[in-house]
């Protein structure tokens, strides 16, 4: 009898983070493929620079809230949108109960 998500997230809640992340590693490059080697290498290459700049000051930080602020100007949008307010996870949420 096929398993539905619902019953491999209950499963999963018992996992260390560890392998979970692990699982959904597995899943994302059996879906999609993996990264492309050279691509993988610049965006290593680029992560690293970007880093030696912001501990050596030389890169300004700018607060989450600024950009999404700036974000909501372009896209034209007015209302709100916190980044620090923790999730509500004990609202209400569709469940796919579809067997897998």
């Amino acid at each position: 009898m096929p398993i539905t998500i619902d019953q491999i997230v209950a499963e999963t809640r018992h996992w260390p983070d560890k392998l979970v992340a692990e699982l959904i590693d597995r899943i994302t490059l059996e879906k999609h493929g993996g990264i492309d080697p050279e691509t993988e290498k610049l965006s290593g290459e680029v992560a690293l620079r970007r880093m030696t700049e912001m501990e050596a000051g030389h890169a300004k930080l700018i607060p989450g809230e600024d950009v999404a602020a700036r974000i909501r100007k372009i896209v034209g949008r007015r209302n709100r949108i916190s980044l620090t307010a923790k999730p509500r996870w004990n609202s209400p949420r569709p469940r796919n109960t579809t067997p897998i």
